[in-house]
């Protein structure tokens, strides 16, 4: 995008606006490359509605688009994300995101965090 004119944001503004977003590794890439070229509003916009709609059912997409999420900024959205990964049974990737640590010892069937135990508390 940047190749295009460093002060021409159109693009930018179409791709937040228009570009699909049913790919995960697709939407990181192109999240990528507007925090690039500066265009953190355009950035926001897509952010926003991959955190909304972007299937996650994938979990190596999935992972790549939090990682650009988390690289860009996108705490809000970030977030969003991260809560229907969490709904969707993708625990792995929930816990990389997850701030606090709550869920260092896994989770309980009900979704909240497991209490603290060791090895040795196993029979």
């Amino acid at each position: 995008m940047h190749a295009l004119h460093p002060a021409d944001h159109r693009p930018a503004h179409h791709a937040a606006r228009y570009a699909a977003v049913n790919d995960p590794y697709t939407v990181g890439r192109l999240l990528d490359s507007l925090w690039e070229a500066g265009a953190e509003d355009q950035l926001r916009e897509l952010a926003g509605r991959a955190a909304r709609h972007t299937p996650v059912d994938g979990p190596y997409a999935v992972s790549q688009l939090l990682d650009s999420l988390r690289e860009a900024g996108a705490k809000d959205q970030l977030r969003e994300l991260v809560e229907r990964v969490f709904a969707a049974g993708l625990f792995v990737q929930f816990v990389k995101f997850e701030e606090g640590g709550e869920f260092r010892f896994g989770h309980e069937p009900n979704g909240n965090a497991a209490a603290p135990w060791a090895w040795d508390d196993l029979e």
